[in-house]
């Protein structure tokens, strides 16, 4: 191996991968290639990465001869994309120019299970059986028979005798033990069926787990691989020409005949931050950013899930892989090619599919002592009656050749990761990003569902619509709360210092400046008459807490004003009097209106529906909330709770109903997120902290995907359980069918390889629209 630092990094996307046992021998054979450092293969995903010095074709090779093929590669920092088959015939050194090269690729069809193998195998056995039955000379049933023979089993030749060289007992070894044990008992006709039967289900198996696949692939589909870049005045001419506009990939572009001299087409890898791309309508856009000139709607749904058209104008965040429906928009890029939200949603399912869920872990570690343990008992089939029970050796040979032919436990180990690609596939092409099928296992159990307030349950667009103030100027309450908040995070905050600038209000410097989280800030302005005044902005009881005074009148105004869902934030002042004592006043505040997520009722009431409980934790006051609860339909409403409260309350619902799931925006309720069996971020799209932080994100602002994450949830684990149960029952009633000899080799074939095509299509059934 190699240890060379300066290491290339390709990955390779298979067909044809459809054994995960046979998939570990993949690994460990390119490893074994030279100048190889590593590789790494995802299963559920055909994704194969190498860190290499060798040559492509070489990894290609080794591919083929496990019988899968390579649909796509990505080179160190470019796109992916498809393969043309001239690239293929470079890779493999195929030469089709003359007999040779004619009869090479034909039979690298067959040994790569190629559907063509099916077909020759299944004519030619028909032929055979037509010949018997019309009593043609026997030598030439068996020599049609064992043409159906060569060319259906070639590939399980060609991988058997790799496997079993290296004393690697897997499917390949079991078929060719069995096809030899049935020429040796005169078996010809079975022996065809046995090759023919295995390489056809090979095919549909390959085919189907190709199909669980999709998914995923489609969302590499979703970006343009090139870019229509604005040039800069003193930009030099460049002279790229884009080596993707020969590949027969449904991600290129076409190069814009159209475009002036003051633009030019660069693939996405080429395209810097703060470069201006140009969309014209019906483009996708290529790259994150911002619009810097132009309006249009544009369709988010490959990346959010949610189906109306946004509208976009000169300020507008948007993302690569969306579609610009109607406008003509100018671009500034916000986010490299790697960096944007897709790349990010892409790392994260493949991340979250290659960590092994406690199911799927417990299916391997028993898979691992299944098969030797059945060695063991097809062993004691053979020896046992014979050597001990004086009864003939060929049928219980027979017997037990058909018990290892059953026995193989692929249907068993592919029966969880399929069910779980497919429905991280399904959930992300809706805009729920699943980050691993331990979330979507504790998704499938929760009893109670836990939501914030503000950005969750309501739009988190804060409004002013009212500042109030007492015996001060209102300029000079702003000045002072818009110094303050400058350094916050929070949404009141964000929401203030927006209605601070836009009236042209000055800020002053900050002296110690004190946060208390869930309650406001405090601190000393510099530019004032008294720099040694303290200031306060927060809730009512926090400045209450601090010395500020409230009369009773002003109190029953606020309360007024929280009755009728407003959201108070307090501004008071504590200045120093000449006896050095203090005195605290409230000099005004200002109210917030949210306004509710229009779809927030009918979501909450069809997760009710669905059997779970709904409670909201809200650090805002409890009439504020109340109001808003009451609205949307929820009866357990808990406000003015501090971070540290909410960590509590959620460890107190799961003792007392069982696991939780926490709702919030993904950045202000981040420990209450993390406690929560299950953490859930709203409307994350962009934001890389709650991509990365989240359990399970919702990449738009839509509480409808809440109740589609449930049931797709519970139905991939019902769907799990089904295909355990499945692909255990059949192996046991099969097994109990060999003891009476009621089983042929070929029914045996059907069987195994019929199970893992039963797990795998029932695993489809996540593909089907959830409602």
């Amino acid at each position: 191996m190699s240890t060379d630092t300066t290491l290339t990094s390709n990955v390779f996307y298979l067909q044809g991968l459809d054994c995960p046992d046979c998939s570990k021998n993949l690994k460990n054979d390119i490893e074994q290639l030279p100048q190889v450092q590593k590789a790494e293969l995802i299963f559920s995903l055909g994704k194969l990465t190498v860190h290499h010095n060798t040559e492509v074709k070489n990894i290609v090779k080794v591919v083929e001869q496990h019988g899968c093929q390579v649909e796509q590669i990505s080179y160190t920092g470019a796109n992916y994309f498809a393969r043309q088959d001239s690239e293929q015939e470079k890779i493999t050194d195929t030469d089709v120019s003359n007999v040779v090269g004619n009869i090479k690729k034909f039979l690298n069809q067959l040994r790569q299970g190629d559907l063509v193998s099916a077909i020759f195998s299944g004519t030619l056995l028909l032929l055979a059986v037509l010949l018997q039955l019309l009593a043609f000379p026997y030598i030439l049933v068996i020599i049609v028979y064992l043409l159906s023979i060569l060319t259906g089993g070639w590939a399980t030749f060609h991988q058997g005798l790799r496997s079993l060289l290296k004393l690697k007992f897997n499917i390949s070894v079991l078929m060719i033990i069995a096809l030899i044990g049935a020429l040796s008992l005169g078996e010809w006709q079975e022996g065809a069926m046995i090759a023919f039967l295995f390489s056809l289900s090979n095919t549909l198996e390959n085919y189907s787990m190709d199909k669980t696949r999709q998914s995923i692939k489609n969302l590499m589909s979703l970006v343009p691989t090139v870019a229509t870049v604005k040039k800069k005045a003193s930009a030099p001419e460049d002279s790229y020409n884009n080596p993707l506009d020969n590949l027969n990939s449904r991600h290129t572009a076409e190069k814009n005949t159209t475009c002036s001299a003051t633009e030019k087409v660069l693939p996405v890898e080429k395209v810097s931050v703060g470069d201006i791309i140009i969309v014209r309508p019906g483009e996708g856009i290529s790259m994150d950013g911002q619009v810097v000139q132009g309006s249009s709607w544009v369709n988010e749904a490959p990346i959010t899930g949610e189906s109306a058209l946004k509208e976009k104008k000169t300020g507008s965040t948007v993302y690569a892989g969306s579609v610009n429906e109607n406008g003509y928009l100018e671009i500034s890029v916000t986010k490299l090619a790697r960096d944007n939200t897709i790349s990010k949603i892409i790392k994260l399912v493949e991340e979250a599919l290659a960590n092994k869920p406690p199911l799927q872990k417990f299916i391997d570690r028993f898979a691992a002592y299944y098969t030797p343990a059945v060695l063991v008992l097809a062993l004691g089939l053979i020896t046992i009656p014979t050597l001990w029970g004086g009864q003939e050796f060929a049928p219980w040979l027979y017997r037990a050749l058909v018990l290892l032919l059953i026995a193989c436990p692929c249907a068993l180990i592919i029966s969880t990761p399929v069910a779980l690609v497919t429905a991280m596939g399904h959930g992300a092409k809706e805009g729920v990003l699943i980050k691993g099928g331990l979330y979507l296992e504790q998704m499938s159990e929760v009893k109670t569902m836990a939501f914030d307030k503000t950005g969750t349950l309501t739009k988190g667009q804060l409004q002013i619509s009212e500042v109030k103030s007492f015996n001060i100027e209102e300029k000079i309450i702003l000045q002072a709360a818009y110094s303050l908040e400058k350094m916050s995070e929070h949404p009141l905050a964000k929401s203030l210092c927006r209605y601070a600038a836009e009236r042209n209000i000055s800020t002053s410097p900050v002296d110690s400046f004190q946060v208390k989280p869930g309650k406001g800030v405090k601190g000393r302005l510099k530019q004032t008459d008294n720099p040694a005044d303290t200031w306060l902005v927060g809730n009512i009881d926090f400045l209450i807490s601090e010395g500020v005074f409230v009369s009773e009148h002003t109190e029953n105004l606020l309360a007024e004003q929280r009755a009728n869902g407003t959201t108070i934030v307090g501004i008071g002042l504590i200045t120093a009097q000449t006896n050095k004592t203090q005195k605290g006043d409230l000099v005004g505040y200002i109210s917030f209106r949210d306004k509710i997520r229009s779809e927030a009722a009918s979501a909450l009431q069809k997760i009710r529906k669905l059997g779970i409980s709904t409670v909201m934790l809200t650090g805002d006051n409890q009439q504020t909330a109340n109001k808003i609860g009451q609205t949307v339909g929820i009866r357990q409403i808990l406000g003015q709770l501090l971070p540290a409260e909410k960590l509590t309350t959620i460890k107190e619902l799961e003792e007392k109903s069982g696991r939780v799931a926490m709702i919030g925006d993904g950045i202000n309720d981040a420990p209450a997120l993390a406690k929560a069996s299950v953490g859930i971020a709203m409307g994350v799209a962009g934001t890389d902290a709650a991509l990365e932080t989240a359990d399970i994100a919702l990449l738009g602002d839509d509480l409808t995907k809440l109740p589609f994450l449930i049931t797709l949830s519970r139905k991939t684990l019902r769907i799990i359980k089904q295909n355990v149960v499945l692909a255990l029952g059949l192996k046991l009633l099969t097994v109990a069918l060999i003891s009476f000899g009621w089983l042929t080799l070929w029914m045996a074939v059907l069987a195994d390889m019929g199970t893992s095509l039963l797990v795998t299509l029932n695993a489809l059934r996540l593909q089907h629209k959830i409602s």
